[in-house]
């Protein structure tokens, strides 16, 4: 069965339930700690990875939150703020025991149409152009200088 929240997950009652991921990791850098630290405390060293196999796995949608268990977790390459759906029960602790999981697959994408003619695409920024804007001079300048009629090669 499909379980539409979290909160109404059933002790023992195998089902499916969606969420997004969330991973409380030991070993992630926290800047709330760095900022707060003795400024005469020496940094900590670099660590080539942060996860570890104390990692604890959540799985979260808009009702609450459930601790995910099971060792299929520690197969998958899973990161926190991923979409899953996860099939399971809750045990008697309160925690969702995992046999399975799936992510959302990329949609298929329709065709792009053939086009023949070049046709190109400007994203400009921070040049007050617009239907407020009162300074035709502005616009006409960046005309100007993307059909390459502004300045001088020489």
């Amino acid at each position: 069965d499909m379980v539409n929240k979290i909160l109404d997950i059933k002790l023992d009652v195998t089902c499916f339930i969606i969420g997004t991921v969330y991973i409380e990791m030991q070993f992630k850098p926290n800047i709330l700690d760095d900022v707060t630290k003795d400024h005469w405390a020496p940094p900590s060293p670099p660590r080539s990875k942060y996860c570890s196999t104390d990692d604890v796995f959540f799985l979260e949608d808009e009702s609450g939150r459930i601790k995910l268990i099971g060792d299929i977790l520690k197969q998958e390459i899973i990161v926190t703020g991923v979409i899953m759906a996860a099939l399971g029960k809750e045990n008697s602790e309160g925690n969702f025991e995992v046999f399975d999981i799936c992510f959302a697959g990329i949609p298929n994408q329709p065709p792009m149409p053939i086009i023949t003619d070049d046709k190109y695409i400007a994203f400009i920024s921070g040049m007050n152009i617009g239907p407020d804007s009162s300074s035709a001079l502005q616009l006409q300048v960046m005309i100007e200088y993307l059909t390459s009629e502004l300045g001088n090669s020489n």
